[in-house]
């Protein structure tokens, strides 16, 4: 005997995109967000990228084209300015995501904003300058093992073999 499942009358439809035909001046998939979701997710790109692009010259400061970069934004003092402020930018739209219905964005939002907080200020601010302070040479020590192991990669990208020196060294 074959049973058949029932929905209430009360129990809401759930949302679907607009079709096309019904949304003749717009794609159907642009309007699957709505315009807050869209305007988080701009923020999120642009401090994603705004990120990237105020660290590489920190990253790779001994690279001929870093310190051009680094003029080019205005000297290494606001670039680190601006790092802080992408990453404001970060932690205000994930904590953002709180106000969402889903618990597991909400999770998500919670802990990425923790996770670049906790980065931003404790391990940036604190640890590393304190670290390099404490404990000076020794701070960029690497174990002679682990270092014929490790491969060199420059940052052209190209793979030397282990145990090679870099053209930099």
């Amino acid at each position: 005997m074959s049973e058949t499942l029932i929905a209430p009358e009360t129990a809401a439809a759930p949302e679907r995109a607009p079709v096309a035909a019904e949304t003749p001046r717009r794609a159907a998939h642009v309007l699957r967000f709505d315009r807050v979701d869209r305007t988080l997710h701009g923020f999120l790109m642009l401090s994603f990228l705004g990120l990237a692009f105020t660290g590489m010259p920190v990253l790779f400061s001994t690279t001929p084209w870093a310190g051009r970069v680094a003029r080019l934004l205005g000297g290494y003092t606001v670039i680190h300015r601006m790092h802080r402020v992408f990453a404001t930018i970060m932690i205000v739209v994930f904590t953002s995501f709180v106000f969402t219905k889903d618990p597991i964005q909400k999770q998500f939002g919670v802990g990425l904003a923790a996770a670049i907080l906790v980065d931003a200020t404790i391990v940036r601010m604190i640890l590393v300058p304190a670290t390099m302070e404490l404990l000076g040479e020794w701070n960029w020590w690497f174990p002679k093992w682990l270092d014929r192991r490790v491969p060199r990669i420059n940052v052209e990208g190209n793979v030397l073999p282990v145990g090679a020196e870099s053209p930099a060294d």
